[in-house]
């Protein structure tokens, strides 16, 4: 019975790419993974003393993180001041409005285009996208070029 099980199929084998490379795969669909992985990638935060109403008032940013006193972070999209209180929406413009007493503010924090991990990305995905045409060129043109 288990003498004619097949054997296991090594991930580098042809017999287990066949599949990914018959099925067409739009380019579209590449470029949109690409971005759904990577654009998280090439951000991070920076704190921004000293108070968080000079940089909501100054820099006007799409989005701050805000950590609270007692310890919980809040994302606020579209932040506003009104009086003395940050006046938003939680995680994003879709998200409930939130507003929170400056008072209660220990740390705001500002979204930034990190540089070197932007550039590592674009080198990544240049790297995987020359091994990938790789790949499918020599296994198009067989083992008799």
């Amino acid at each position: 019975m288990w003498k004619n099980r097949p054997p296991p199929l090594d991930l580098c084998s042809p017999l287990c790419l066949r599949p990914l490379l018959e099925e067409p795969v739009s380019a579209r669909a590449l470029v949109l993974l690409l971005l759904a992985t990577a654009g998280p990638a090439c951000y991070g935060w920076r704190a921004e003393p000293p108070a968080p109403e000079d940089l909501i008032r100054t820099r006007h940013p799409s989005l701050v993180r805000l950590t609270t006193r007692d310890g919980r972070r809040i994302l606020v999209a579209n932040p506003r001041m009104l009086g003395d209180t940050v006046h938003g929406w939680q995680s994003s413009p879709r998200g409930p409005l939130v507003d929170v007493p400056l008072a209660a503010i220990q740390l705001a924090e500002a979204r930034y285009l990190h540089a070197a991990r932007t550039t590592g990305v674009v080198l990544g995905a240049g790297t995987v996208l020359v091994t990938v045409l790789g790949v499918l060129v020599m296994t198009s043109v067989g083992p008799n070029y």
